[in-house]
């Protein structure tokens, strides 16, 4: 099974949440979700498995309530690294009478749920890429019922410790206002569209099934939430190298996007509005 987080690719490796109650959402990703805090202050909180951080959140100052029709965070996903260890989830899930979403996508398995303010959740693990079908540069996914049985068979006996070490941030999915705004910003950046849909489009890098995806079932020509606005803040995206990143820099620099030189790397946002930390 290749590593499509490591390496060559370009990924999202961490993911930022405007909340509004922190104490509320940290006791949520640590009891329900098995993360644990690796750093805290009083208006923000870091959140990973093992000493990998892939989760903060933060209390803004003004912080305003979650819209309905905005542009934004549709979910971020959190890969286990087997279906047993999937499976160990679901049961715990089970066991706190969490109610959950699921589907079998041919490519992967997936639990879906939301936090206490609102921000979806994926849970999945990877189904072995040498078991994906490609045509034309694109991949077989499918939406179909999740074999829960199977699942929880497989974790028989294995008890909840939280998320197993080498859980990583596996994608981010987003709401957006335009398809094709999307689809130009991120191929600029590297990404090559791997399945689509007449309202969405999945995108990824070095033939993974996505590592971004984007729709607008919120609407088309939504506007973008206030910066306080809770959901998603940010989302850090990695690069191989300096060289990449700088390469991706100038690209979307020729392609007249917006790109702020900070500190240890570049922030851009998506034409919906959507920041990026990117690094290298």
């Amino acid at each position: 099974m290749k590593n499509f987080h490591t390496g060559e690719a370009t990924f999202i490796s961490h993911v930022h949440l405007n909340v509004s109650d922190l104490t509320t959402m940290v006791q949520f990703y640590e009891n329900v979700i098995g993360l644990h805090v690796l750093e805290q202050s009083v208006d923000t909180a870091t959140l990973g498995v093992g000493d990998e951080a892939f989760l903060t959140l933060h209390v803004p100052v003004g912080v305003k309530p979650k819209q309905r029709k905005e542009t934004g965070l549709y979910h971020f996903a959190i890969l286990v690294p087997t279906n047993r260890d999937l499976g160990v989830v679901l049961r715990h899930l089970i066991d706190l009478q969490i109610p959950l979403g699921a589907a079998d996508h041919i490519v992967s398995e997936a639990l879906y749920l939301s936090d206490p303010e609102g921000n979806g959740i994926e849970i999945y693990a990877d189904i072995d890429s040498d078991m994906w079908t490609w045509e034309n540069g694109h991949v077989t996914m499918s939406t179909l019922k999740l074999d829960h049985n199977q699942l929880l068979q497989l974790s028989e006996g294995e008890a909840w410790n939280g998320l197993p070490e080498g859980t990583k941030m596996g994608h981010l999915h987003l709401h957006v206002s335009q398809l094709e705004e999307a689809r130009q910003f991120y191929e600029t950046l590297g990404f090559q569209v791997v399945s689509e849909l007449p309202t969405a489009l999945f995108m990824s890098t070095e033939g993974y099934h996505h590592h971004i995806a984007v729709n607008v079932w919120n609407g088309t020509n939504i506007p973008t939430p206030e910066p306080e606005t809770v959901g998603l803040r940010s989302a850090i995206m990695q690069f191989e190298n300096k060289e990449a990143l700088e390469e991706a820099v100038q690209r979307l620099q020729g392609a007249n996007y917006s790109v702020s030189n900070e500190q240890n790397g570049y922030e851009v946002k998506d034409p919906s509005g959507n920041t990026y930390w990117l690094k290298g």
